[in-house]
C-alpha cells in the first residue's frame, strides 16, 4: 500500500499556520502522529515550497517521499498528484487534518 499525504493549502483561515503542525494528545503534532502512523507503507507528502523545509525536518523514515508542489486548491493538487498512479499500482490519499483517536 502507497499513501499520498496532500498538504499544499495556505492555512489562510487560520492566520497561516498549518493544520498539520497543530499539537494533539501527547504534545506531538499532527503530522507527527500521521507519519508515525503510515511507517509500514510507502508514503509520498505533497506540500508547497514554503512548507517544504518545515515539513522535511519530520521525515526520519526512508520509506517518506516528499513532493514540492505549488497549487492553489485541493482539488488542483489531487489532480496534479494522479501521476502516481502511473508510477504506483495502488495508493491511499488521506487527509493531513485528520485525526482519528485509537
Amino acid at each position: 500500500m502507497n499513501i499520498v499525504i496532500p498538504m499544499c493549502g495556505t492555512a489562510s483561515r487560520i492566520g497561516g499556520i498549518p493544520k498539520f503542525l497543530l499539537p494533539i494528545n501527547d504534545n506531538i503534532s499532527l503530522l507527527k502522529h500521521t507519519l508515525n502512523k503510515c511507517k509500514l507503507f510507502n508514503t509520498f507528502i505533497i506540500t508547497t515550497p514554503m512548507y517544504a523545509d518545515i515539513v522535511y525536518d519530520y521525515i526520519d523514515d526512508k520509506s517518506i517521499t516528499l513532493i514540492i508542489m505549488k497549487t492553489k486548491t485541493m482539488s488542483e493538487t489531487i489532480k496534479r498528484c494522479q501521476f502516481l498512479s502511473s508510477v504506483q499500482s495502488n495508493f491511499l490519499m488521506i487527509m493531513p487534518d485528520t485525526y482519528i483517536n485509537d
